[in-house]
C-alpha cells in the first residue's frame, strides 16, 4: 500500500511549497471559529485503521466507536475487501448541540486491494468489541515444491 504524506516542515529556501502547505495544513476553522458556522455535508471520512502483518494472517483494526455489529458490511469481491458502515435511519438521534464533539459517529468505506491467491477468502472472520472491528484475513499456506533434477 502507498499514502501521501504532507509536508508540515518544508525547507526553508522555498516559497512555493511553504505557500502551499501553509494553506492545506492550517487550522483555520479553530483560529477563526467557524466550527460553529459549519455547513453539514454529506461526506464519508474513513475512522484510524491499523494494518498487521503476521505469519499466518493479515490483520485489520478499525476504530468504530457507536457502531453496532449489524451497522458493518464486509464484501470480497474482484481482489477487493471492502469494509464499510452505515447508520441505519431509525438509529439516528435528535439534534444535540455540543461544546465540544471528539468522534462523530458517520458511515465510512475502505477498499484494500489484496491478491486472491495469498489469502484464505473463505476464512475471513470479523469480531466487533470495546469500539474497534478487527478483520482477520488469513493467509493461504504457501505448498513448497521440491523436486530432483537429474542430471544426464
Amino acid at each position: 500500500m502507498k499514502s501521501v504524506k504532507r509536508n508540515y516542515f518544508p525547507a526553508q529556501n522555498s516559497f512555493f511549497p511553504t505557500l502551499f502547505n501553509d494553506f492545506f495544513a492550517d487550522d483555520f476553522a479553530t483560529k477563526a471559529n467557524l466550527h460553529r458556522h459549519r455547513v453539514p455535508t454529506k461526506t464519508t471520512t474513513v475512522p484510524a485503521i491499523n494494518i498487521s502483518n503476521g505469519e499466518k494472517a493479515f490483520g485489520i483494526d478499525i476504530v468504530a466507536a457507536g457502531f453496532e455489529k449489524s451497522d458493518f458490511d464486509i464484501k470480497f469481491e474482484e481482489n477487493k475487501l471492502t469494509i464499510s458502515a452505515a447508520i441505519k435511519k431509525d438509529q439516528k438521534k435528535k439534534e444535540v448541540t455540543y461544546t465540544h464533539q471528539g468522534f462523530v459517529r458517520q458511515a465510512f468505506s475502505k477498499t484494500f486491494l489484496v491478491d486472491e491467491k495469498e489469502i484464505d477468502v473463505e476464512a475471513i472472520t470479523a469480531s466487533y468489541e470495546a469500539g474497534v472491528l478487527t478483520v482477520t484475513v488469513p493467509k493461504k499456506e504457501k505448498e513448497v515444491v521440491k523436486h530432483q533434477i537429474k542430471i544426464q
